[in-house]
């Protein structure tokens, strides 16, 4: 009997009802909304390697946001990460809902909004701005960095105000995700950007800098750190590869054999994000979820993120 089925067969559970309560979940943390400044203030936490900016407290060890940002770096966009890799040069992670959370260690957080997505599944306007930052703040992380760092063109809301008309007028091209109804109802037009430095004071930009949107699969960074903190690096990587797949985020399962078992090559494609949400502690599906939901209010330092029902 495979260690699937002794774990199903040990506690009772109908491996059909195991599924969809892990299903249930991970579409739970999908389905987390969040303002732009509010990824920017958690990208930040990354970025200031697992210390909270404005407290000083350490959310997660430095080794384990490593992990998490390396990650990022190669995989975090999927079938795009190259390309990302050599034209913007942050670690990044992207979503459908039209968010892209970026960290640039010891520097700064960012955070754009824009539902129109590529081929890929990225936001056209969040890959359009964050190239424009990057390349003006000379953020790369395969360039020499400033040195000390200080912000130079995006120092207020009126460049970010600026960066993102600019942005919207050039990244025209993209459709928002129809395959979830909520998010087909969203206007393609809309945008925002944030910045957050690692002394905490946030900069937004946009005409939808209070717009909440879900994170969807932008939850692997946080739901990673989560487990790694809980369950420790040997035991959650025995579970996983960590090279990227070169593949879109919902193409037919690659497998990376570990110890003789076939597991998914990262934690970031959907397969792999899937069995992250089956490692959240063994209890109900609604304890699972509010700790998880916790552990992001505590990242985001905003006790309101809930989950938007009807995204879910």
């Amino acid at each position: 009997m495979n260690d699937r089925r002794v774990f199903l067969y040990k506690r009772n559970i109908p491996p059909v009802e195991y599924i969809e309560g892990v299903l249930d979940v991970y579409f739970r943390q999908c389905s987390i909304g969040v303002t732009t400044e509010d990824l920017g203030r958690c990208a930040a936490v990354f970025a200031n390697l697992g210390v909270e900016p404005v407290t000083a407290e350490r959310i997660a060890t430095e080794e384990h946001v490593t992990m998490v940002l390396a990650l990022m770096a190669s995989c975090g966009l999927y079938d795009g990460s190259g390309t990302f890799a050599a034209k913007i040069g942050v670690p990044a992670k992207s979503g459908v809902g039209g968010g892209i959370m970026a960290a640039v260690s010891g520097r700064l957080g960012i955070a754009t909004y824009g539902p129109a997505l590529d081929s890929a599944g990225n936001s056209c306007f969040g890959l359009y701005a964050l190239e424009r930052i990057a390349l003006e703040e000379n953020l790369s992380i395969l360039s020499r960095p400033p040195t000390p760092f200080s912000l130079r063109v995006y120092q207020s809301s009126e460049t970010l105000d600026e960066l993102a008309e600019r942005a919207g007028l050039e990244a025209t091209s993209g459709k928002v995700a129809r395959y979830i109804p909520e998010l087909a109802k969203v206007f393609p037009e809309h945008c925002a950007v944030s910045l957050c430095s690692l002394d905490g004071v946030v900069v937004g930009g946009g005409k939808h800098s209070d717009f909440e949107f879900t994170i969807q699969s932008m939850c692997v960074p946080f739901l990673l750190s989560y487990l790694l903190r809980r369950l420790g690096t040997e035991f959650v990587f025995s579970r996983f590869g960590r090279d990227p797949t070169g593949e879109p985020f919902d193409a037919n399962p690659k497998w990376v054999e570990i110890d003789h078992k076939r597991w998914p090559f990262n934690p970031v494609v959907n397969v792999g994000a899937i069995l992250l949400a089956s490692m959240l502690p063994k209890d109900t599906s609604e304890r699972r979820r509010d700790g998880f939901l916790s552990f992001v209010r505590q990242v985001y330092k905003n006790a309101k993120i809930e989950v938007d029902e009807a995204v879910y």
